[in-house]
């Protein structure tokens, strides 16, 4: 039998468990054991970062709906600045993090490295951008 490569759907498959393990590595390393109200995604790939974020923002918003008569807390994301990516010293991660929290409707101010989403009693409204 043949070892599976890259390309193939058994190899492919085999690198998705592979990036899992390295993401969850990473996040723990930059987050802890427990779940803040901020998510480094800095040094992870595009894919898992993004499947981080998704699962973490909807984990916060129903976690703070739920929440009567607390105050909602701005949430922090942490990106980088792109210092090592391909992309010309341009944080593919967070023009892609950008690109989600707007298509999702949330309030948020897009920071060097970083956004702050304000978790208000309705959350998805606007987008602020400051530089």
């Amino acid at each position: 039998r043949l070892p599976a490569t890259p390309q193939s759907p058994e190899g492919v498959q085999r690198l998705d468990v592979l990036w899992r393990k390295l993401a969850v590595t990473v996040i723990l390393l930059n987050n802890g054991p427990t779940v803040s109200t901020t998510l480094d995604l800095h040094g992870l790939f595009l894919r898992p970062a993004m499947g981080l974020l998704r699962a973490w923002l909807d984990f916060q918003v129903d976690t703070w709906k739920r929440a009567v008569g607390k105050r909602n807390p701005d949430l922090r994301i942490i990106t980088g600045v792109g210092v090592h990516s391909v992309a010309a010293n341009r944080s593919v991660l967070a023009s892609h993090v950008e690109q989600k929290l707007t298509s999702g409707g949330y309030t948020f101010e897009a920071l060097r490295g970083h956004f702050i989403v304000r978790l208000r009693n309705e959350t998805r409204t606007s987008a602020t951008r400051s530089f």
